[in-house]
Formats: structure tokens, C-alpha cells, sequence
């Protein structure tokens, strides 16, 4: 069967939608299906196109023996709601062009945008093809939690597109109960629901056998035997990474302690303006790391961190976590007690949860951590084994793509 995949975040980017959308082409590739995706020009999460594409309208390429066919979108350099819309509507508009010329049986879309969920759907339709999307964030909802829509016209058209979004939809790929729950509290029927978690290779990030005081990333920082608090991947919004500035405010009297922020997005310069005000000498800000250097970097971590904002309830398990976990290094989350990296956290012994926007808990769970070296490698092991028997590429593709797409 021939499937088109339409995603506005794919591979070479490094964090989120963009790591799903490669993973799934590549699984229902090597489930013997032709695959062709539509995506935009690569621009995430630095919210910046890199300079080979920028003097492209279109662009084919393949990558990973799979042909992909990339359009131009707008990226604003300060992304505000009005800047966002216009955003998400170029990038949509031009994929929906772009596929108008491309062969399917089978239309799929990650969303968000809902934009390009819409988008998919009317393409679908036209062509009188089936229609699946697969849900990465539950939108609106999550953009109104975080007072990123406010406006009544914009929120009506939002929940006017998702309600025919999952009208239009043959199924509906969740990432977990909880996101299933929440689309089928809107109204729609159970039976489209199919829950196909995100994944990751395990072999890529697990820690070697060396001493993580041995790792390059360490040596490079000379960071000795110092206890290293790290945070690695987008700096948005419901992430709350400020809190971690916080943190090192709270222990700069503590030189063994030092702060890592690796990433990019939209939260980084309200993160730089803490460091500078507070004149903190015990934490620092760096680019987004390379992926062939990411393992080396995550291990050279005694603690990694899980921030979130309170209004962020989320109803899955971030990509972030997973990557996370396959290190071996304990995790602390700041969330909600009934988000689901706290309940995975929690129910699978692999981390502490510590009450969100509390920088004083989350200084003293690390410090817990730093004291007990045996509660946190114990914590680390059962994570490793958690995203290992449950997570890994090869065990969600048997487990979930192989039904879903084998006998298509």
C-alpha cells in the first residue's frame, strides 16, 4: 500500500514530533508499505531554518531510503499567537498543495498543527483515500492551558477543525489511554482509537561502560566528580525550565553542584536573563546536542530533569523522558501527581516527582539523590529496564505498528 505521511516536523530535527514522524515512516516502511512524507523546511526547536535550506521554495530529498518532499513556511524569529497562526496556516497550506500531485491509498497525519490535521483530512477527502492522524498533543486544549489562545473567534475555528478532524478519521493513532480517554470524552467513538506509544533504541543512549566521570562531555567541562544536574531537549513554554535557574540560585553557596540547560526554544532567553540578573556561575546554557553526541552527554549526568508548568496535566509519556530513561541516570520530574511521567515515575520506581513550580522540592530532592548514591542508581537501573522492555523501537513496533499496518 502506498502511504502518505504529512508532518510539519521531521527528520533532521532533533526533539519531538519530528523523532515520531521518522520513526514512523522507517517502521511501516520495513512493514513492506511505499512511503512518501510531505514536510516542511527543518526549523525546530531553534525556531530557525538551517542555511542549505533556505533558499529553497520546495525541496525532494530521501532520507533513510524513504523520499521526502519538503515545502517553504514562515518562522517568525519571536513566535507570538498571531505569528503563530500564520505559521502553522503556510506550512499546511503548502503541504496540502504539494500532496495534491502525490500518489496514496492511505492519507496520515501527525498533528499538531491542527491546521495540518484539517488540511490532511480535506486532501483525503478530495482524493477519496482513507484518513488516519496520529496525535502527538492534544490541541486546543494544551495551547489554552498554557494562555497561548485566548482569542474566542481563534478558539471556536480550533475546536471546530478538531471536532472534524476526528469526524474525518478512519483512526486515530494516541500515544497513550489517557489521550485516548480524552478524545473519546469529545464525542468520539471508542473503536477509532488506537494506541501506538512513541519509542526509541535503547542501545543509542545507554550508558557505556565507562565511569560517567569519564565521559567526554565531563572531561570537556571539567567537571570532575562535581554532581551534575542536567536538562536536555526543547526549552518551551510548559516546560518551565526558568525553575532550573531557580535551583542553582538556591545552591550557588554549593560548588559541587552544577546546571546544565541543553537546548533550544522559546523559554531560553527568559532562562539567560535569571543567570545574568542572579549572576549565577553554577549553571550552564548550550546549544541543542548533537544526536550522536547526546548519549555521551545524558550520561555524564548524576540527576536529569523533568520540569513542567502547572497547568501542564500531560496525558502521555513525553519523547523526552524516554531518551531520559535508556540512559540509566536517575530522573526528577517537577509535574502534576496525575500527569503520566508522574505516574511512570512513581509506578515503576525509575525517578522522584516533586510538586511543580517548587524550586525548593526540587533542591531537595537533588540533594536527596546526591546523598543517597544507592537510591539513585537504584532508580536508574529500574528506568533502563522500564524503557527496555516496554519502549524499544523493535518491541513497539511488533507490539503496535506490525497489527496495525501488515495487512493493510
Amino acid at each position: 500500500m502506498r502511504v502518505l505521511l504529512l508532518s510539519n516536523f521531521y527528520f533532521p530535527e532533533k526533539t519531538g514530533i519530528g523523532v515520531t514522524a521518522t520513526d514512523c515512516a522507517r517502521f511501516i516502511k520495513e512493514l513492506g508499505h511505499k512511503v512518501t512524507v510531505v514536510t516542511t523546511m527543518p526549523y525546530y526547536p531553534e525556531w530557525e531554518v538551517p542555511e542549505e535550506y533556505r533558499s529553497s521554495f520546495y525541496r525532494a530529498e530521501t532520507i533513510f531510503d524513504i523520499p521526502v518532499k519538503r515545502v517553504w513556511l514562515y518562522v517568525p524569529k519571536t513566535p507570538s499567537t498571531l505569528k503563530r497562526i500564520l505559521h502553522e496556516l503556510s506550512g499546511s497550506t503548502l503541504s496540502f498543495l504539494r500532496s495534491l500531485f502525490i500518489r496514496t491509498d492511505l492519507v496520515l497525519c501527525m498533528s499538531p498543527p491542527l491546521t495540518l490535521g484539517f488540511a490532511s483530512l480535506v486532501l483525503a477527502k478530495l482524493r477519496g483515500k482513507k484518513y488516519w492522524c496520529c496525535i502527538k498533543d492534544i490541541q486546543p486544549d494544551a495551547a489554552i492551558d498554557l494562555g497561548m489562545l485566548n482569542n474566542p473567534l481563534m478558539k471556536s475555528v480550533s475546536f471546530w477543525m478538531e471536532r472534524h478532524m476526528y469526524r474525518g478519521a478512519e483512526k486515530i493513532l494516541v500515544l497513550s489511554e489517557g489521550m485516548g480517554g480524552n478524545i473519546i470524552a469529545k464525542g468520539v467513538p471508542k473503536e477509532k482509537i488506537v494506541v501506538v506509544p512513541d519509542s526509541i533504541d535503547c542501545r543509542e543512549l545507554a550508558a557505556t561502560d565507562r565511569s560517567r566521570y569519564e565521559t567526554e562531555f565531563r572531561q570537556g567541562h571539567n567537571l570532575g566528580n562535581s554532581f551534575v544536574v542536567l536538562y536536555s531537549g526543547n526549552l518551551g513554554i510548559k516546560h518551565n525550565v526558568e525553575i532550573i535557574a531557580e535551583c542553582a540560585a538556591l545552591l550557588r553557596d554549593n560548588p559541587d553542584v552544577r546546571f546544565f540547560i541543553c537546548g533550544e526554544g522559546a523559554a531560553k532567553p527568559a532562562v539567560a536573563t535569571i543567570i545574568e540578573r542572579e549572576k549565577l556561575t553554577n549553571i550552564t546554557l548550550l546549544p541543542l546536542c548533537p544526536r550522536e553526541e547526546l548519549g555521551d552527554m545524558l550520561c555524564s549526568a548524576d540527576v536529569l530533569l523533568a520540569p513542567q508548568r502547572k497547568e501542564v496535566r500531560d496525558i502521555v509519556v513525553p519523547s523526552k523522558l524516554l531518551a531520559y530513561l535508556s540512559t540509566g541516570r536517575p530522573i526528577v520530574a517537577s509535574a502534576t501527581s496525575d500527569s503520566e511521567s508522574a505516574k511512570l515515575l512513581r509506578e515503576n520506581q525509575a525517578g522522584l516527582v516533586v510538586e511543580p513550580e517548587n524550586a525548593a522540592e526540587l533542591v531537595k530532592a537533588l540533594l536527596r539523590l546526591k546523598d543517597n548514591e544507592a537510591e539513585a542508581k537504584s532508580l536508574g537501573q529500574c528506568g533502563a529496564e522500564l524503557v527496555k522492555t516496554r519502549y524499544d523501537h523493535s518491541i513497539v513496533k511488533e507490539r503496535y505498528y506490525e497489527p496495525l499496518f501488515k495487512n493493510l
